[in-house]
Parts: C-alpha cells; structure tokens; sequence
C-alpha cells in the first residue's frame, strides 16, 4: 500500500510505501519513502497515482485528506546542515593549514621529479650490460630483495645497482658469519650492502640496461 505523507519538518508531500512481509519468522512490516510530489495536496494527489498506477494492479494508494504544509523555508529540518561560525582566529588557522598541506605537497612533488631526473641521469650514464657466456664479476648495491613465489614454493630475490651502473635482477645473495656465541649463521645479504659476486648474466631484450642473473656465487661482503 501507497500513502502520502510529508518530509521532515512537514514542508513537502511524499509518497510511502507500506508493505507486508512474509518471512520464516512471521509477518514483517516495512515503511519506506519512495519520492518527493508536490506543496500542492491536489498536485501531489496526481503524482501519487500517476506512479501508483505504473506499479500494477496490485498496489493501493491511500490519499487521505490534504493537511497544511509549513510555510515554504520555514519548515524544521533536524536533519539539515548548517555550516558553523568561525572566529577570527579559527579561519587564520584553516588558511595556515591550507597553505602548509599545498608547501608540504608541492616539495613533495619537487622531490619526486628530482628523484626522477637523478634515476634517468644514472640510466644515461650507466653502462650496457656485458653479452657473454661467462661467468663474470659483478660489484655493486643491492637495492631491493623480495620474496617470490613458484610451484616448489618460493625464492628470495634481488635487484642489483653494478658499479658501472646497470641493474641486475636475480637470487639474492647470502653470507655466512660467526654470531656472538660463535655458531655459523647463514642469511640473505640486506639491502644497501655492497658485495661482489661471481654469475653468469643474461640481458634484456627489452633493456640493454638491464639484465638477470644466475647462480650468483664467490661472495664478498664489502
């Protein structure tokens, strides 16, 4: 069943919808709002039934009698927002935030495009990759080691900064070292560490500048 009602502050008459629910449990009722129709009661009237009617045979409208609405503006609104009054010196300080956040994200994004003209300042002046099928020596930083997993489980691998200014990408080195208590202790390289390392090296079809290892061995620590 339909029925006309008003909104809050009773400034508008809205269409409802009462419904009764059949559940597992019982009868459940249900009150909904459906839309806005008028300030007019005989406007509003033929709104509700024009929807009514488009619902089916089945609905119901009950239009009541008309009531007066509040004066237009002048309705309560519980719900309504109004925006709070500011002191003097509450709006200098939302002016000083503002100005702080957009300083603060402007060296933010000058920071980045710095970061960004030093990496492609050392990608233009870094070396090739070597193309062999050798075993050869490579010395440098580790930027990065991660955890990747595959069908026998996972491997820790690297990416690697060589001295002469390429990027490798491959397992990840360990080394093995005398604890305090003078037992042998194995684990992964950290990063930021400069170690030389014995692999053999594959480069990139897509980056002459890059390339992966394999079976990095003969480890130093520097």
């Amino acid at each position: 069943m339909f029925y006309i009602s008003s909104g809050f502050g009773n400034g508008m008459f809205t269409l409802r919808e009462h419904s009764l629910i059949h559940t597992n449990y019982g009868i459940k009722e249900d009150d909904r709002y459906i839309k806005n129709l008028a300030r007019d009661y005989e406007k509003a009237v033929i709104k509700a039934r024009q929807f009514v009617d488009s619902i089916g045979e089945y609905a119901v409208l009950d239009e009541g009698k008309a009531w007066d609405l509040e004066k237009w503006g002048e309705a309560e609104k519980p719900n309504r927002w109004e925006a709070p009054v500011l002191l003097p010196k509450e709006i200098a300080k939302i002016e000083a935030d503002k100005k702080a956040k957009e300083k603060a994200k402007a060296e933010a994004q000058a920071e980045r495009l710095e970061e960004e003209r030093l990496k492609q300042e050392a990608y233009d002046k870094a070396e090739p990759v070597p193309v062999t099928d050798k075993r050869i020596k490579f010395t440098g930083v580790i930027e990065k080691t991660y955890f990747t997993h595959n069908q026998w489980g996972g491997s820790t691998k690297m990416f690697f900064v060589d001295d002469r200014g390429f990027r490798l990408n491959g397992t990840a080195i360990k080394e093995t070292f005398l604890d305090d208590e003078g037992d042998e202790v194995t684990q992964y390289v950290d990063n930021g560490v400069k170690v030389s390392f014995i692999a053999k090296v594959v480069p990139s079809d897509d980056d002459s500048k890059f390339g992966f290892i394999k079976r990095p061995n003969n480890v130093e620590v520097m």
